[in-house]
Order: structure tokens, then C-alpha cells, then sequence
């Protein structure tokens, strides 16, 4: 796995300091800066949104996605990691019933656009 990245944001002006196999060699994490926290860092998710913009953890997207009879949802969330199920998933902020089912856990939907809306 060659994109092992992360970055962590400038709280001062919202830039983010990237760091991990980047270029093809390793760079390490900022450990003290007085506007990035050495604690909080987002992983790179190996995906790209539809404007070809890396996907981190945290990101807001908005994601459109199949329904029944062809019809599709549009909805917003924030991708996050589960620990439990060993993977990344977008938090949705409106529940959506998707084939009579309003729990999602472990089951995957697939996707027809991913774009990052912050």
C-alpha cells in the first residue's frame, strides 16, 4: 500500500500539512507547531471524489447513490473510519430508508458520485 497519507490542519489559516509515502518517500508528522496539532491527524481513504480531489477522513461529501425503480438520493454526511467493521463509511446527515432499511451497518451501497463539499 504506497498511499499511506495523512494530513493535519493549520488551525490558524485551514491549510493542511500532508505527511506519509508522499512522492515516493517518507515524510514524518509535524510533532510541535504552535497552529498544527500534532494529535489530530486525517487518513488518506485511496479514493478520489469526481473533481479527482484525495478524500480524507473527515471530509463533508455530498454522495448520490441508486434507489429502487432508478430513482437516486442525493445526501451529505462526513466519511469516517469504523474500528468494528475495518472500514471507512460516510455518516449520513438525514436517514434514508434504502430497500426497507434504515440501518446501514456492514451494508454496502453503491455510489454513482462522491464530491467534497468542505
Amino acid at each position: 500500500m504506497d498511499n499511506i497519507k495523512f494530513r493535519q490542519g493549520n488551525k490558524n489559516n485551514g491549510h493542511y500539512y500532508y505527511w506519509g509515502n508522499i512522492d515516493g518517500g517518507w515524510v514524518d508528522p509535524k510533532k510541535t507547531d504552535n497552529y498544527i496539532s500534532p494529535d489530530k491527524s486525517d487518513r488518506f481513504i485511496n479514493m478520489k471524489d469526481d473533481n479527482d480531489v484525495e478524500i480524507y477522513e473527515g471530509d463533508r461529501v455530498e454522495v448520490e447513490f441508486p434507489y429502487i425503480w432508478g430513482d437516486l438520493f442525493v445526501r451529505k454526511g462526513e466519511v469516517k473510519y469504523s474500528d468494528k467493521m475495518a472500514k471507512f463509511y460516510i455518516d449520513l446527515e438525514e436517514d434514508v430508508e434504502y430497500f426497507g432499511r434504515l440501518d446501514f451497518e456492514g451494508i454496502e451501497i453503491p455510489i454513482n458520485t462522491i464530491k467534497i463539499i468542505e
